[in-house]
């Protein structure tokens, strides 16, 4: 994309799955919340796929009726529902039952283990695009066009971007 902001969005979305093995909509759910510094590696992201349902809120949030799911947060905070009970296209599904752990997440590990390391300095070059934007939702990747700047992004536009992205390698989109 020409956009610098589209590119490197696009291509943190790319890293998740090829480096980290998540599908293309599980990508979409990200939160800001989930991408951490490894105190073991300082220069390697961990990030954690928690279920756009159970999952656990960031920052121990407990909700008016105790509860802790991500449900309840974007309900209370944002008067949200998680993206994968939606209909339309704002849908994002969510295909994976396991998790690795009680706050219901997936702990994404990176291989080779050097994209750990590129998609931690392209997050932090990405964040600096977030953050002039009044986001109304938590989700980590957003939609840079005029009319929906802001907005979670949606599984069509990427997969439109995408397309268009290998089209200008002169690949075309197939699951070979």
């Amino acid at each position: 994309s020409r956009d610098p902001r589209v590119a490197l969005r696009d291509q943190l979305i790319l890293l998740l799955m090829h480096g980290a093995g998540v599908r293309e909509s599980e990508a979409l759910h990200l939160w800001v919340h989930d991408v951490f510094i490894d105190p073991d590696t300082q220069s390697c992201a961990i990030v954690k796929l928690f279920h756009p349902e159970y999952g656990k809120a960031p920052n121990n949030w407990s909700g008016r009726k105790r509860q802790s799911t991500r449900s309840a947060y974007l309900a209370e905070k944002y008067a949200l529902t998680p993206r994968n009970r939606l209909a339309g296209t704002a849908r994002v599904g969510w295909k994976s039952k396991l998790v690795d752990s009680r706050d219901y997440y997936l702990h994404l590990f990176w291989f080779p283990s050097f994209y750990g390391e590129l998609f931690l300095y392209m997050w932090e070059q990405y964040l600096l695009y977030l953050l002039p934007l009044d986001l109304k939702h938590p989700y980590a990747f957003v939609s840079f066009s005029k009319k929906t700047i802001g907005s979670p992004l949606t599984l069509n536009a990427y997969n439109q971007s995408y397309k268009a992205s290998m089209a200008r390698i002169n690949l075309s989109v197939s699951k070979p």
